[in-house]
């Protein structure tokens, strides 16, 4: 049984089984090619190494740009020496269809800045 949550039932196809995993094993030669077509087709909107470059790209200029933001914060606001600023840093985390790696050619990229609980919003954001 390939989930030991639920009873054996009559039917033995591993398939029925909730929680389970889709397998290339099963399927016949038609399915397979037809899965073929439909990821050819889709490619040219998702498949596309220079964008999936050009959004790292601008992740890691978003980082420079926090990691600068926190660094004036660190010697500025919080008058730590330079030499150690920059230990105290904020991190941008990718999540949604990027992260999950089935954004589009042209799709957005979400982020969320998590910094440390010193850095308070009013101070640095107009709301």
């Amino acid at each position: 049984m390939l989930n030991p949550g639920f009873a054996e039932s009559a039917n033995s196809d591993p398939r029925s089984e909730p929680g389970y995993l889709i397998d290339s094993s099963y399927g016949n030669e038609n399915d397979i090619k037809e899965s073929h077509q439909i990821k050819t087709m889709i490619s040219k909107y998702f498949d596309h190494a220079n964008k999936q470059q050009q959004k790292e790209m601008i992740i890691l200029r978003i980082q420079e740009i926090v990691d600068q933001w926190m660094f004036n914060i660190n010697v500025n606001e919080r008058k730590i020496p330079e030499n150690v600023a920059h230990m105290q840093l904020a991190r941008v985390l990718p999540f949604g269809s990027y992260y999950l790696g089935v954004s589009s050619v042209d799709g957005d990229i979400d982020l969320v800045c998590i910094a440390p609980n010193f850095v308070e919003r009013q101070n640095h954001f107009n709301l």
